[in-house]
């Protein structure tokens, strides 16, 4: 099942200390590998995100006697004629409108057993994460969690 993130929260999301907190820890295999599968679909779509964001910006900046984008030292670009501020403007608002179809399910992580192993997340990490997580806490014992520990087997002493 597939789920959608909305384009004006698209960036932050991928700038976010807590996608960079979470995703730069040494986690276990269990977690670390969906995570990991999980940010690739994440990144290629965000990749398309910003090649489209591109297209925009590129049809409204400013452009030299080449009709070539100017671009600033830091690659930035420039608007400064006002001849297009309100097409780019309104252009740019509907695509960060729009939704992103990620094709992977949000991944269902326990916060509890994060906890455990010692990984801190704030408040704001854990809204940014929200939208490619979904964090279970002791309320959702019934739902299905990626399970981070190895649950110790009970009953296997010698008898």
């Amino acid at each position: 099942m597939a789920f959608k993130i909305k384009n004006k929260e698209f960036e932050g999301l991928m700038k976010s200390q807590g996608v960079n907190r979470l995703f730069n820890q040494t986690l276990p295999a269990r977690l670390s590998y969906p995570l990991a599968m999980l940010m690739k679909v994440v990144q290629s779509a965000f990749d398309t995100f910003l090649q489209q964001k591109l297209v925009i910006i590129e049809k409204y900046c400013d452009r030299d006697e080449k009709n070539e984008p100017i671009r600033g030292e830091k690659g930035e670009y420039f608007f400064t004629k006002d001849n297009n501020a309100k097409e780019f403007t309104e252009e740019h608002k509907e695509f960060l409108d729009l939704e992103t179809k990620i094709k992977e399910d949000r991944l269902p992580v326990d916060l509890k057993a994060l906890d455990e192993i010692g990984v801190e997340l704030s408040p704001l990490d854990l809204m940014s994460l929200g939208l490619l997580i979904e964090f279970k806490g002791p309320e959702d014992k019934k739902k299905k969690v990626v399970p981070i520990k190895e649950k110790k087997k009970e009953g296997s002493g010698k008898g």
